[in-house]
């Protein structure tokens, strides 16, 4: 995985607002107001990789829990990452420990 670094320029996503935003905000007054409230309504419209310096990993389902290893650990459906995480065989875990010559397999 990559972490993602913005460039700092502040054009690192979209914002996409309602067709109906002047309506809402006639003045940059009520825009800010409205803004202050928590009540601007808009959607992030995507990543813009001009603004990033390095485009990270998306965080998404096929990146952090593929069918093939949901399936692998025998879960089905939605499984969640800490379904997967206890699904895993702990008592099947072979671990060993090496020190010279002898080798212990527990």
């Amino acid at each position: 995985m990559t972490d993602g670094v913005i460039k700092g320029t502040g054009n690192s996503r979209w914002l996409k607002v309602p067709p109906n935003i002047k309506q809402l905000c006639p003045d940059f007054d009520t825009m800010l107001d409205v803004m202050i409230q928590g009540r601007f309504p808009f959607d992030q419209n995507g990543l813009n990789a001009e603004g990033w310096e390095v485009m990270g990993t998306l965080f998404n389902k096929p990146n952090v829990l593929t069918d093939t290893t949901r399936s692998a650990l025998g879960l089905t459906g939605d499984a969640t990452i800490n379904q997967a995480f206890a699904a895993i065989p702990t008592a099947k875990m072979l671990h060993i420990y090496s020190y010279g010559s002898w080798r212990i397999t527990c």
